[in-house]
């Protein structure tokens, strides 16, 4: 590290010394020097506004990290450790949170465009701060999430991608944190995605893609890995899809005010996963905001296929759920709307299913797919 880049500074320099030779007491966790940051600003301020603004510039420093090999260096530093044993990880994340957040632009204007180079480390850094949750209280845990995030947009879009995964990791493989903790602070970052400029502008999109920079960090609220090239996935399996119900009504507050075929596509990666009868309500919820919002959007419920692969949900739902069949269910009304709502935008997958939730007796459990 030292030998690659003699000019920039590196953390191991600072760990030399008597300690290594097993002489004298554990150093504190190196300082970074200010990060240099190239900053771009998208709208006009005073100012006197400027003046409170951090004076970071494009002068270069006598130090500066860099940023990729820190990166290497953080993960191998913690790769292979217990995660049983994470008592010295909070003070290793408690180092270096203050550099990361002034590196990622805390303090300029949410417009604010930051060229520092920071996705080794972000995904890295995020990560252990992720790992560090279950043993922090639930105050401490918020207010290191709000501290992340509170940063220009695009550093929040690039955050949000690594730190939402990593704490959904930590909670559907049962490693110790608990789902008030999950909830709690993937609300904190929905709170934030809402408040951003680039969801203003994606909420009335009528295309199945997103912007470059917030379509992954919607994408992973929605509990996807999305980018603009393969497209997106669910990142879950069955058994995650079994625990994702408490999660729901941040999805659903989502879903009522942010574009329709964005997480309409993400909703029903992650629903199709393990078809479940227990989740119709927020499916036929979500659908029906989806059709009353964006009606006549042939080119996403025909074209796009999101049509289909509603009804198509609908049917298997209804197939392994027969209660959903009854005329008396309390969904029924929210069902016959949706299929009615598919079959006049022209999906003949929903026709059928119309039809056959009122023939007499057989149901769906008879029906031949086409």
């Amino acid at each position: 590290f030292a030998a690659q880049y003699p000019a920039r500074w590196c953390p191991c320099q600072r760990f030399a010394g008597t300690w290594l030779r097993s002489v004298g007491q554990e150093p504190a966790w190196p300082m970074f020097p200010p990060p240099v940051l190239h900053v771009r600003q998208t709208s006009r301020i005073s100012r006197e506004e400027a003046a409170r603004r951090p004076t970071d510039t494009d002068v270069q420093a006598d130090e500066e990290v860099h940023a990729q090999s820190a990166a290497l260096w953080l993960r191998q530093l913690t790769r292979g450790s217990d995660q049983g044993d994470i008592s010295w990880l909070p003070s290793l994340i408690s180092a270096y949170a203050d550099w990361t957040a002034r590196a990622n632009g805390a303090g300029h204007e949410p417009g604010a465009e930051i060229e520092s180079h920071l996705d080794e480390w972000n995904s890295v850094f995020f990560r252990l701060l992720a790992r560090t949750m279950p043993v922090m209280k639930a105050d401490q845990a918020s207010a290191a999430v709000r501290r992340a995030i509170a940063v220009p947009d695009q550093s929040f879009f690039d955050i949000a991608e690594c730190l939402v995964p990593a704490l959904d990791d930590f909670y559907f493989n049962g490693l110790g944190l608990d789902l008030e903790m999950a909830t709690r602070l993937r609300g904190l970052v929905a709170d934030r995605i809402v408040e951003t400029s680039g969801w203003k502008r994606e909420c009335d999109r009528a295309e199945l893609s997103s912007g470059l920079w917030i379509g992954p960090a919607i994408g992973g609220l929605f509990f996807n890995i999305y980018n603009s090239v393969s497209g997106a996935r669910c990142y879950l399996l069955a058994k995650g899809i079994d625990q994702v119900e408490p999660f729901f009504p941040m999805l659903t507050r989502l879903i009522e005010v942010g574009p329709v075929p964005f997480t309409a596509m993400l909703t029903m990666n992650m629903l199709e996963v393990s078809k479940r009868p227990e989740h119709a309500p927020f499916f036929l919820s979500s659908a029906l905001t989806w059709l009353r919002r964006q009606p006549g959007n042939s080119r996403l419920w025909v074209d796009g296929g999101l049509g289909a692969r509603l009804a198509n949900w609908l049917e298997s739902v209804t197939t392994s759920g027969s209660s959903l069949r009854a005329a008396t269910h309390p969904l029924r009304a929210q069902i016959d709307e949706g299929l009615a709502r598919l079959v006049q935008v022209g999906i003949a997958e929903a026709h059928r299913i119309e039809h056959a939730l009122t023939r007499d007796g057989r149901g769906l459990s008879n029906l031949k797919q086409p």
